[in-house]
């Protein structure tokens, strides 16, 4: 607790210092922070962007025992270019460099970089919306995995394209494009995993602000392994639907309800010498997907999510050659509250808890998360952020390691 403190009071004497000082600066030059932050010409805009933050994290690399707490410095300046605008049609592309150090384990401290882009695009009855991301990373992992607390490299992908087609006021269909991908260092216990997912679908406009659908889906995941001492893993290829609304239910209730079925196959997998394939049996399961946000007043929003879906593990535990696939359940709740009367301020808590249950093997995982966060707008250009977040994992698998972890981080954010 005492280190807890003296962090956050050097900490918090930083960030402080380092907005005074931008604000200075900009004083001191007599320039705009406009002009320096957002730059413009015709339909293009540059923003110039810069991150910082300072993290206490007791337990660095996810381990029930020898826990190692340590203060993390992250620096990120990073630039955002847009074309168009952002009310109608408009391209966005932003990127962000990531230096993470240590102060106590600086074997850990690494760079990062992060890449994305955004693009909306309606000519009439037509509307396009997509998104990319981007990341390269090189931490310890968390969120289920076990790897004794080592560093790993990776990079993680993110594409979902959507275009849609209204031929009444009330009636549309739409086609959607999925790709996602993580990448692991080689020589590491992990399989790369890549899904690929097509949707086609079909919209109709029932009352004024709200939707229902129906939709299909179609896709695989590929697992490719990052060592030769685990086994090849079967292309497991999915077929869905869902039937759900979307919208506006009320004036203060909105959000999207969708439920549906799943069939998922898996295509055979070569042996490696001396290590048999993994195989695995056809599976069949109920999916859903829900999120309502009720507006309880203007200055308070709670919104609520629960999903029930499948997915392939990225780390096998099996004693029958069998796949590792699993389902997943996630219920989460979020509150927002603005404070002050200028908007400038605003608190935001959430709570998450997401079961795993692996159809294969006697595995399953509790995972819980928390988070406050206190977010005060010092200028239209300048951020500050205060957070306290809890994640921990409890499995029945004595190959994976049961960990808790509490962070607590102050941040700036500058740019528009």
């Amino acid at each position: 607790m005492v280190l807890t403190e003296k962090f956050l009071r050097a900490n918090k004497s930083i960030l402080i210092g380092a907005g005074v000082a931008s604000t200075s600066a900009f004083a001191a030059f007599a320039l705009e922070p406009s002009q320096v932050l957002l730059i413009e010409k015709g339909p293009t805009v540059l923003k110039p962007q810069f991150q910082l933050t300072e993290t206490f994290n007791d337990n660095v690399t996810y381990r029930d025992t020898n826990r190692l707490a340590d203060a993390i410095t992250v620096i990120s300046p990073g630039l955002v270019f847009q074309l168009g605008n952002k009310d109608l049609n408009y391209i966005n592309i932003s990127y962000f460099f990531d230096r993470l150090q240590y102060a106590a384990n600086p074997e850990l401290s690494g760079n990062g970089q992060r890449f994305g882009t955004g693009v909306h695009w309606s000519p009439n009855r037509l509307t396009l919306d997509g998104r990319d991301s981007i990341e390269f990373a090189s931490t310890p992992l968390g969120g289920g995995i076990s790897l004794s607390g080592e560093k790993v490299d990776r990079v993680n992908f993110f594409d979902l394209y959507r275009l849609s087609y209204d031929f009444s006021e009330k009636t549309g269909l739409y086609i959607q494009a999925l790709h996602q991908a993580v990448d692991y260092q080689q020589d590491i216990a992990l399989y790369d995993q890549r899904t690929i997912q097509g949707t086609a679908g079909f919209q109709y406009r029932a009352l004024p602000r709200t939707y229902f659908f129906g939709e299909m889906y179609y896709g695989e995941t590929e697992n490719d392994k990052n060592t030769e001492h685990i086994a090849n893993y079967p292309t497991a290829n999915f077929a869905g639907f869902f039937l759900g609304a979307r919208g506006r239910f009320t004036e203060h209730l909105g959000g999207m309800i969708k439920a549906g079925y799943e069939h998922r196959e898996y295509a055979s997998a070569d042996a490696s010498p001396g290590i048999p394939a993994l195989h695995g049996e056809p599976l069949d399961a109920p999916v859903v997907e829900l999120g309502v946000d009720w507006r309880i007043s203007d200055k308070t929003l709670l919104a609520l999510n629960y999903s029930r879906l499948q997915n392939e593990s990225v780390q096998v535990v099996s004693t029958n050659n069998s796949t590792a696939s699993y389902t997943y359940n996630t219920i989460a709740a979020s509150w927002r509250q603005e404070l002050g009367n200028e908007g400038r301020m605003h608190l935001d808590a959430r709570a998450a808890y997401i079961t795993a249950d692996y159809d294969t093997i006697e595995r399953h995982d509790d995972m819980y998360n928390l988070g406050l966060t206190l977010t005060y707008d010092v200028k239209l250009w300048l951020r500050v952020i205060g957070k306290y977040d809890f994640e921990s994992l409890d499995t029945n698998d004595r190959s994976i390691t049961d960990y808790f972890v509490n962070r607590v981080s102050l941040g700036m954010q500058l740019g528009f």
